[in-house]
């Protein structure tokens, strides 16, 4: 059991009624800005911390040494999944939390988290918010929590994850817990040279598995981080050509990712007629259930003119809020929809409909476009009244 006794804000339960949790990380020179916070965070719910690290990150070694962790000099491979397990193979605890050096966790409820914990082992995925900067976050659900067995090792050069070689194991969500992630602003992406290390992993393990869709996912979604967006957009393309010809019910949630975000970029470059027409090849195949492609989609239509298919599109977007989505735009699940709504109604002079939308969005409080949904709200009142 932990010794750590500080209570939890959320609940007079503390921290040391929780089971022995070893945190396991990896660390390189460009987290030192942000590895304390992380570190920090994490300390009160587990027994030991546990870091890998290459002995040339002098830095962040240091501040490894002076926080108490268990060090783990390990030389980078460009291969996480040694990186992680050198570290989770010396952790003791009963289970096993994965946080990189640039997240920080949130337990909401050291009580509800304990039941959970208790009912029975499993691969728990714990929901990441990633920062994107200018307002945006991302939400992935990606596997964090498992029990410290010697079959549960890490696979994969890069998205990297713990796999149970028994198969004896539910992959079930941790709703305790949240992980809020600013590694993928660009300013972070930048000072990590992450672009040219991903694909450089990417190209290796395509050579690999050369017929796998998720890893022209992964390469486009690299691509697009790094400002190349007409050639994340054709691997974005060979990525759903992929998924079809093969027709994996694996690759579903591949290709609504990569649908979405060919509509995102499309949408975002203002390649509206574009955007509708591909979106019908990508339906032809099978609609997607990812929100993101019918919010990008609905976008397209309404800077068409096409008010009614927009809509058509925002409200589908509304029904799919609770797909299971690898990724999200926050604002794809909350007040997007309904500020297109909004606009479609006020192009269609429908003001009563509009107000009602707007009011909707703002309810959701929609980070910094909230004044641009309120002046909307305004000149639908206006006309109303």
């Amino acid at each position: 059991m932990s010794d750590i006794s500080l209570v939890d804000q959320s609940t007079t339960e503390t921290a040391s009624a929780l089971p022995a949790i070893s945190l396991a990380m990896i660390v390189a020179e460009c987290d030192v800005d942000t590895m304390l916070a992380a570190l920090e965070s994490a300390k009160p719910y587990v027994c030991e911390i546990v870091v890998a690290i290459d002995p040339s990150s002098t830095a962040a070694l240091a501040i490894a040494r002076d926080f108490g962790c268990t060090i783990v000099e390990y030389t980078w491979d460009a291969n996480f999944s040694n990186a992680r397990n050198a570290a989770v193979e010396r952790c003791t605890g009963d289970w096993i939390l994965s946080l990189d050096a640039d997240e920080i966790i949130q337990v909401d409820s050291v009580k509800e988290l304990l039941i959970q914990l208790s009912i029975a082992p499993a691969l728990y995925s714990i929901r990441v918010y990633s920062n994107q900067g200018d307002g945006h976050s991302v939400i992935n659900d990606t596997t964090r929590l498992f029990p410290n067995r010697p079959t549960i090792r890490y696979k994969n050069r890069l998205h990297e994850t713990p796999t149970d070689s028994e198969d004896s194991l539910a992959a079930l969500l941790c709703t305790h817990l949240h992980i809020t992630h600013a590694g993928y602003t660009a300013e972070s992406i930048e000072k990590g040279q992450k672009v040219a290390r991903n694909l450089g992993m990417l190209q290796e393990m395509l050579i690999e598995q050369p017929l796998n869709p998720q890893l022209r996912l992964y390469v486009a979604q690299s691509l697009h981080d790094d400002g190349n967006i007409d050639s994340a957009a054709d691997w974005l393309r060979l990525c759903m050509h992929f998924c079809r010809i093969h027709a994996m019910s694996s690759s579903q949630y591949c290709y609504d990712q990569a649908a979405a975000d060919l509509l995102s970029i499309l949408s975002t470059a203002t390649h509206y007629a574009q955007g509708v027409v591909e979106a019908r090849a990508i339906c032809a195949w099978r609609e997607p259930t990812h929100p993101a492609f019918h919010i990008n989609l609905s976008n397209c239509q309404l800077n068409c003119g096409d008010f009614y298919a927009a809509m058509a599109s925002a409200v589908k977007a509304k029904q799919y809020r609770g797909a299971n989505l690898q990724q999200t735009d926050q604002a794809a699940v909350t007040w997007l929809p309904d500020m297109l709504l909004g606009m479609c109604h006020s192009n269609l002079e429908q003001w009563t409909e509009a107000v009602t939308c707007y009011t909707r969005a703002l309810a959701f409080n929609p980070t910094h476009h909230k004044e641009r949904v309120e002046e909307l709200l305004a000149a639908a009142q206006n006309m109303l009244y």
